[in-house]
């Protein structure tokens, strides 16, 4: 669903604001580092950040069972995914799967390894916009990925906006835990 729809479906009404006009007046830093722009809107202002961004690269993911919650746009209260990111065991980050169906991991999606095709969970939590770009370009396909699933693939990658998908590279599959 389309932000603006999202957000009339939040508030009712759509808001009186563009996201695009949160950019203008804002001070970009130099070139030379990486940084994130965070807008957070409400339903009558936005406001921005710039921060600077050091990209995770996690090499295993715990599985953490979610129950019934739902995460269809981007919320400033991450305490649901952060008390799912306290059970990681000691691995990088987490898996999240929902009634035995694989969904993202704590930050990304996710893109699975199989005979030289990679796919994705049909079921994010959160369609990122770099998952979209992939699946428009054709290179992920969509598919129900259940627990049980998981054996069949190769490896895994996540995937987001800030994070460079790399269509030769995988973790091995056995790099998540929990998925015996």
């Amino acid at each position: 669903m389309a932000l603006r729809a999202e957000l009339q479906s939040l508030y009712g009404n759509p808001p009186p604001y563009r996201l695009s006009s949160a950019l203008k007046g804002i001070h970009f830093p130099p070139a030379g580092q990486r940084y994130k722009l965070r807008i957070r809107y409400g339903r009558y202002r936005t406001q921005t950040q710039i921060l600077a961004y050091t990209p995770k690269h996690p090499n295993t993911l715990q599985l953490v069972e979610i129950q019934d919650w739902s995460y269809p746009i981007k919320w400033s209260d991450r305490e649901p995914l952060q008390a799912c990111f306290e059970k990681r065991e000691g691995a990088d980050d987490i898996l999240l799967h929902q009634n035995g169906v694989i969904r993202d991991s704590s930050y990304a999606n996710i893109a699975f390894l199989k005979e030289g095709r990679w796919f994705t969970p049909d079921t994010p939590l959160l369609p990122g916009t770099k998952r979209a770009k992939l699946l428009s370009e054709g290179l992920f396909t969509e598919r129900r990925i259940t627990l049980s699933d998981l054996k069949e693939y190769e490896g895994f990658q996540l995937i987001n906006a800030l994070l460079v998908f790399d269509p030769d590279f995988a973790h091995p599959i056995e790099r998540i835990w929990g998925a015996d």
